[in-house]
This record gives C-alpha cells, structure tokens and sequence, in this order.
C-alpha cells in the first residue's frame, strides 16, 4: 500500500515540475491565444454585422462541423458557406458573444457562453435573438485561431441579456 501512495505522490510531483516548467512561457502563449480567440470572435461577428457573409466560412477550419439548436450538422467549409447566407432583405444589425468560460490546451481552445443579436427585414428590427452556445477552437497551421466546432442554441429568457445595445428596445 505505501508503494502505491510513493508512486501516487512521485507522479503528481513529476506533473506538478513539468507544470513548472512550462510556467510562465506557457501562461503568455496561452494570455495570447485567448486574446487571439476574443479577436476573432468580435471579428467573426463584425463580418456577420456587415454583410461579409462571404468570409464567414473562412473563420472555421476545413473540416469544420456546426450546428444550430433546430438543424442537423453542417460539414465542411462550402457548407457552412451556405448555411450563413441570409434570406433576401434580411440584415443583421448586431451580434455579439460573452464567454462564460474560454480554455486554452495548447492549440486547442474550448469556449461556451451566450451570444445575441438582432437582425432587420428590409430595415425593420426584427426581434433580438440569444442563445447559449458551444465552440471548439483549433489553431491552424497559419497560426490563426478558426472553429473546429461550433454549436448554439436559443434559450428562453436569454435575449433579456443585455449583449447588443438598444436590442431590447426595438
């Protein structure tokens, strides 16, 4: 038994030095990689917001998967494509995101929180939209941050959340 306890604590303490080790050049590589994700996440939804519906599907990774709460998987960069692209007269005139918590394991990422907005329909504000949602972030070989994952759903009650300025007032 105190074999095992021995090997337990000089495992834990190996983990402990490697963490070390690693210390605060890994803490700056991961401050910058979250930065990194936070500026791509405002830079998606200003893509979104301006009509660059185009770009849209760069911001994912090749073999990227979405998925909203109401449709099936969406696989593949000419796929996500299509399904970002807006019915005609439509526009979207906020959306933002707030993490609740975005995670950094080298060059994968994990981020969920909520999102809202609010879209317009030949110029009239539409209803704001919130939702909760799930992304996976993987760093690509040209080093920028593009999801691998990305899921949401809208949740009851989550468009009370005060994302987008003025959305509550339309």
């Amino acid at each position: 038994m105190k074999s095992c306890h021995v090997t337990g604590c000089t495992v834990l303490s190996l983990l402990l030095l490697g963490a070390c080790a690693e210390g605060p050049d890994r803490a700056a590589a991961d401050a910058r990689a979250l930065s990194e994700i936070q500026a791509t996440a405002r830079l998606f939804s200003a893509s979104y917001v301006a009509g660059d519906i185009d770009s849209l599907a760069t911001f994912y990774t090749n073999d990227g998967v979405a998925a909203s709460g109401n449709g099936d998987f969406v696989r593949g960069r000419p796929a996500i494509d299509s399904m970002w692209v807006l019915p005609a007269g439509r526009s979207v005139l906020c959306h933002v995101t707030q993490a609740e918590r975005l995670e950094v394991r080298g060059d994968v990422a994990y981020d969920w929180g909520y999102y809202g907005g609010q879209a317009a329909q030949e110029g009239v504000p539409l209803a704001p939209f919130a939702g909760k949602y799930v992304i996976v972030w993987e760093r690509s070989d040209d080093g920028r941050w593009r999801m691998a994952v990305d899921v949401w759903s809208r949740s009851p009650g989550a468009e009370n959340l005060a994302l987008c300025p003025d959305a509550r007032d339309a």
